[in-house]
């Protein structure tokens, strides 16, 4: 054999080799997985509604998997700081980001981020959705939702809706009210929903859109007054309000909340976690323990599958960003 030849033939060798110790070092990884303790990385405020299903969540893999989960909350720079360590994390599925729509969906458009979650980020999977509830408070004297967007365009510009803060979901779904129903409302940014509630209650604000399970003390006890829910269909914990949508047809939006890796872990990792996720949110108390948050689980769902729908969620509110000329702080 020449030495031309004999050289080939050790290029072909030592590649099938590097692809075999490839293929061989994911099955292990897949198979070893876990071997010890993982992090969830949260984004946000301890308490919050990304607490709730990370605690969930981790719960119950802790369980499944015989290794411990844990919480580490990392808020700041609306998610971005908890996101970015995510990132910069080892690709090997034992730091992941537990996280809502706005720091991966609607952060692109209002922050100049270090990295780009599209590509920097692997979707493991779309764990739950809560709907939103647009309260307002009785003295308004609206009982429903045409009331108060007829109220609302006999005084243009001269109600105020309180947000959570710039970017947040409660912000972004009044955006998207503005706009589909042609309001004209001005934006009153808070820190947190707490203080925006508070406000609302005094009549220094006009309306809200809260996140459903904050507002419920409120609503049930008459001090404030849901007009509509943000879901497409009627939900378990305020039966009795309808839908946006029945009024505004094709208003409907999800505070979602969903379960990345670092960009480039190995493919055969992120199913395995993605189809042990999608087992825990079948369970029947992980489910009752959900809906009594506010909470919808959303099983069936590959990794693909989330990705697209995360792009989706990109350009949508993109969008909205953009027509409604949203500044970050």
């Amino acid at each position: 054999m020449s030495n031309t030849h004999l050289k080939r033939v050790i290029v072909i060798i030592c590649a099938y080799l590097s692809a075999f110790a490839i293929t061989i070092g994911n099955v292990q990884a897949k198979d070893n997985y876990p071997n010890r303790t993982v992090r969830f990385v949260i984004p946000h405020a301890p308490a919050g509604p990304a607490d709730l299903v990370a605690r969930e969540l981790s719960h119950y893999l802790s369980t499944k998997w015989g290794e411990s989960v844990i919480n580490d909350n990392r808020s700041g720079a609306n998610g971005s700081i908890g996101a970015e360590m995510v990132v910069k994390a080892p690709a090997d599925g034992y730091t992941l980001l537990l996280t809502s729509m706005g720091v991966v969906a609607v952060n692109p458009s209002l922050n100049n981020l270090k990295f780009d979650p599209l590509k920097d980020l692997s979707p493991i999977a779309l764990v739950a959705n809560s709907s939103n509830v647009l309260v307002v408070s009785p003295s308004l004297g609206v009982k429903n939702l045409q009331e108060f967007i007829q109220l609302v365009k006999a005084n243009p510009g001269q109600m105020n809706f309180g947000s959570a803060g710039v970017g947040t979901a409660s912000h972004l779904s009044m955006e998207l009210l503005n706009q589909t129903a042609g309001l004209k409302m001005l934006h009153v940014p808070y820190k947190g929903a707490s203080p925006a509630l508070t406000d609302l209650m005094s009549n220094q604000i006009q309306a809200f859109m809260s996140g459903t399970t904050g507002a419920l003390p409120y609503i049930q006890s008459g001090k404030l007054i849901a007009l509509g829910v943000t879901s497409s269909e009627n939900i378990a914990i305020l039966p009795n309000v309808p839908p946006i949508a029945k009024s505004l047809p094709g208003f409907e939006l999800g505070n979602w909340y969903g379960l990345f890796a670092p960009a480039g872990t190995p493919k055969e990792l992120v199913q395995q976690i993605s189809q042990d996720v999608q087992a825990i949110l079948q369970s029947p108390d992980v489910k009752k323990n959900l809906f009594k948050s506010g909470f919808e689980p959303v099983p069936n769902q590959t990794p693909e599958q989330f990705a697209q729908f995360v792009k989706r969620e990109v350009d949508r509110w993109s969008k909205v960003v953009k027509s409604s000329n949203i500044q970050a702080n």
